[in-house]
């Protein structure tokens, strides 16, 4: 005798955290150097990342800027354009969210030198002498 069990329909469930496993943080660095952010959401499906500058939409390999599946932005090398406030979206099926802003500013900090020659601002007198300026007792 042959029995019917009912079978119930497949559920698929979508979630989307409220919370961000990794958000991007703020950055400084000199010009030519390597900043990259992160974004991490957690979810089902694998939540999808959007990079934003400046409340523009970030499209990959535009430039010197790389996008990398796992939620990784490397902005390489950093140039003046570059520097501004950054975010990602995270998106799925169910919602999106937005992380929280972090800046990209410029490494003011003269004291230390970084490994290219050109990557941290001029001192008063390396403008000077930059710009061919004589300068006497030095």
């Amino acid at each position: 005798m042959l029995s019917y069990i009912p079978i119930s329909p497949l559920i698929f469930h979508t979630d989307l955290s409220r919370n961000f496993l990794r958000q991007p943080q703020d950055l400084k660095v000199y010009l030519q150097e390597v900043a990259m952010f992160e974004c991490h959401g957690d979810g089902l499906p694998t939540p999808n990342v959007t990079w934003y500058k400046d409340n523009s939409i970030l499209r990959e390999g535009k430039g010197n800027t790389i996008i990398y599946p796992q939620g990784v932005l490397e902005i390489s090398p950093v140039e003046f354009a570059d520097f501004g406030t950054y975010y990602c979206q995270v998106e799925n099926a169910e919602r999106a969210r937005s992380s929280q802003l972090a800046r990209l500013e410029q490494n003011g900090n003269t004291g230390q030198r970084s490994s290219h020659p050109r990557s941290r601002p001029l001192t008063t007198v390396e403008s000077f002498l930059f710009m061919g300026t004589n300068i006497q007792g030095f």
